[in-house]
């Protein structure tokens, strides 16, 4: 696990393939989850299986890392090489084998557009956890202190009392001030002839 990209410490499952696509007709359901376990440790090695470039997992050993059977693994890898899904890695005619390789990793992969929004985001969350995390220390909490104090000091707004409505105010046509409608409205002006 020597190329791991830490930018990246998950896969994405894309779901029109993960539940229209060829996997599930080719697996039965615990060699799918196997595939699962497989493209996780894959992802730690650019699409590689293995301990080191030169050393392959002992099936014993990646059996007790996904906590599955060695028969399970087993029968999971061969299908996974007929399906086509991965292949054995080093020299085969030296009998060399290195471990797995993910055929078609670029596939499980994000798309740059992705990687671009994946990485806008992150830098946002970033920037936002360091502004809060250098708020003044000298902002005082509403504590024990300020309990007395009236609220209208500690809100920026003000609290309407909605029990009694405000009364419905027209506009005088001869004066131009807002009255309220049930008060009777006497202008000073005359009305014009």
């Amino acid at each position: 696990m020597k190329n791991r990209d830490d930018s990246m410490e998950w896969i994405p499952l894309w779901v029109d393939k993960w539940i229209f696509g060829s996997t599930r007709i080719e697996l039965q359901p615990d060699e799918r989850s196997v595939w699962v376990d497989i493209m996780a440790i894959a992802s730690k090695d650019n699409g590689f299986i293995r301990a080191n470039p030169e050393t392959p997992y002992p099936p014993q050993q990646l059996a007790g890392l996904l906590c599955i059977s060695e028969e399970l693994l087993n029968r999971s890898l061969e299908k996974f090489i007929e399906t086509g899904k991965i292949k054995k890695c080093g020299n085969l005619v030296e009998n060399n084998f290195t471990g797995f390789y993910i055929i078609n990793w670029a596939e499980y992969q994000l798309s740059d557009r992705h990687k671009r929004r994946f990485t806008r985001n992150v830098l946002e969350e970033k920037q936002m956890s360091d502004k809060t995390a250098n708020m003044s220390p000298e902002a005082d909490a509403i504590g024990e202190d300020r309990r007395g104090e009236d609220i209208e000091k500690r809100t920026p707004f003000s609290i309407v009392d909605k029990s009694k409505p405000e009364p419905l105010k027209v506009l005088c046509n001869l004066c131009k001030k807002p009255y309220a409608i049930k008060e009777d409205h006497k202008c000073n002006e005359l009305p014009a002839p």
